[in-house]
């Protein structure tokens, strides 16, 4: 009997752990839904970022996404790129993927740190062949000693994103001192603290949640009245940039990947995935158990109780 009760109250621990990871996943969902009411009225997008981000939470219905007009550059490619495939709208007809292609530079590269990284990420969500060993090479030579990449957290979290996707020592050495340093990073503005949040998110590989409340606590008080965020902490001046990226950062923590990762490694930013249903998964399973378990101790207590009896009468 001591080893049922103890076993009872063993699920009952996990059961609240459960229930505890469900309350974490629907207050980032209150946060989230609070984000989206900013964007009630704003029909026609104006930024990248802003598709970007809205697509990922599949938010875009009886609104305009908006897709960079092609210069010809890497740099407008990509993100022109990444915005259809974001979408689910990359036309019959759509040359950018071998113009991007035509601009790798000999030494695998797209153009600086940023754009190559966006133009690698873009490669992959239109499933494109492109020299993409030179294209790694080129991001892991510009991981600098204290673990980050180029001179800003942006490309430090972008490098970071594209070579999470790989299996390789190399990378996943790089992708480690690159979380290292994002870690013991003071972010000192809203835009280095999302894209810190962004970049240790991916790091993790889906194998870690980034269970570290305070970044995201802190990134709150840049949240408005309204939904949307600002520049300044515990402000009600929007920002529609700033905006853009708060929910990308949001949406990263939320399901473990950023948006530009789920985007190449899948093709598509599906809104739902098992990791969504999780939390709800393990509470049924472990309802489940509970419930075996109390009619797995009944049914032998009565089988004790009436051996006991038995027992009794001679």
């Amino acid at each position: 009997m001591k080893r049922f009760l103890t076993l009872f109250l063993a699920l009952i621990l996990i059961a609240t752990i459960a229930l505890s990871a469900s309350a974490a996943t629907a207050d980032l969902s209150d946060i989230l839904m609070a984000l989206k009411a900013s964007y009630q009225e704003k029909l026609q997008l104006t930024a990248f970022e802003e598709t970007f981000g809205m697509a990922s939470m599949d938010w875009l219905r009886g609104r305009t996404a908006f897709y960079p007009e092609s210069d010809g550059t890497a740099k407008t490619l990509s993100r022109r790129i990444l915005a259809y495939t974001a979408t689910d709208s990359v036309p019959e007809v759509f040359p950018e993927g071998d113009e991007l292609l035509s601009l790798q530079e000999a030494d695998g590269s797209f153009g600086d740190l940023i754009t190559h990284c966006l133009s690698v990420l873009a490669m992959q969500s239109l499933k494109k062949s492109y020299n993409s060993a030179k294209a790694h090479d080129y991001i892991l030579n510009q991981q600098n000693e204290d673990g980050s990449f180029g001179d800003s957290i942006q490309q430090t979290a972008l490098c970071i994103t594209v070579l999470s996707m790989q299996k390789n020592g190399v990378e996943q050495t790089a992708v480690s001192r690159g979380l290292e340093y994002l870690s013991e990073y003071r972010a000192t503005t809203v835009t280095d603290l999302c894209w810190q949040m962004i970049g240790m998110t991916d790091a993790y590989n889906g194998d870690t949640v980034l269970k570290d409340t305070s970044r995201m606590e802190t990134l709150l008080t840049y949240q408005t009245d309204s939904g949307s965020f600002s520049q300044t902490a515990n402000s009600n001046e929007t920002d529609a940039d700033t905006t853009a990226l708060a929910l990308l950062a949001i949406d990263a923590v939320n399901r473990d990947a950023s948006a530009f990762k789920r985007l190449a490694q899948d093709g598509l930013m599906k809104q739902y995935s098992f990791e969504d249903f999780k939390p709800l998964f393990t509470l049924l399973a472990v309802l489940l158990a509970l419930a075996i378990a109390f009619w797995v101790y009944v049914f032998l207590h009565k089988k004790h109780d009436k051996t006991l009896e038995e027992t009794k009468k001679y």
